[in-house]
C-alpha cells in the first residue's frame, strides 16, 4: 500500500512540474520584449511540425484531464494498472490508452470520465491484458 501511495505522490508531483513549467515558459516568453511574433509563431510550428500529435491544451481540457485523473487515482477498486493508463483531452474529446485488467475496470473508468463535466465523447482504446499462465 506504501508502495502505491508513494507512485500516486510521484505521478501528482510530475504532473504538477509539468504544468508549472509550461506556464512558466509561456509567462516569461509573453513578457519578454525583445521576443518578435515572427520567432514566436516560427516556435509554434516547429513545435507542431516535430510533433503533430501533441495539441495544444486548454484550461478546459487541463480541468477534463486533472479530474478524471484523480477520480481515477484514488478509487481503491481499480488495479495500478488502470491507475496508470493515459488520458488526453482536447476539446473535450477523452482518449483512453493503456493496459487493465479487466472489463469491469472498463467500465468503472467509463463511468468516471462520462461523470466529470465537459466531457464531449470518449474514445476508449483500453486494452484488456491477459493474466500471465501460471508453469
Amino acid at each position: 500500500m506504501k508502495a502505491t501511495t508513494v507512485v500516486v505522490l510521484a505521478a501528482y508531483l510530475l504532473i504538477a512540474a509539468a504544468c508549472s513549467s509550461e506556464n512558466g515558459k509561456r509567462e516569461s516568453s509573453a513578457n519578454d520584449p525583445s521576443t518578435s511574433q515572427a520567432s514566436s509563431a516560427a516556435g509554434q510550428v516547429s513545435s507542431t511540425a516535430t510533433n503533430p500529435a501533441a495539441p495544444s491544451e486548454s484550461e478546459t481540457d487541463r480541468a477534463i484531464t486533472q479530474g478524471i485523473t484523480e477520480a481515477i487515482v484514488g478509487n481503491s477498486s481499480l488495479s495500478l494498472s488502470a491507475k496508470n493508463i493515459s488520458i488526453a483531452t482536447h476539446n473535450g474529446q477523452v482518449t483512453l490508452r493503456g493496459a487493465i485488467d479487466n472489463e469491469g475496470e472498463r467500465a468503472t473508468i467509463g463511468g468516471i470520465v462520462h461523470g466529470i463535466s465537459g466531457v464531449a465523447n470518449v474514445d476508449d482504446q483500453l486494452v484488456v491484458q491477459k493474466a500471465p499462465t501460471g508453469s
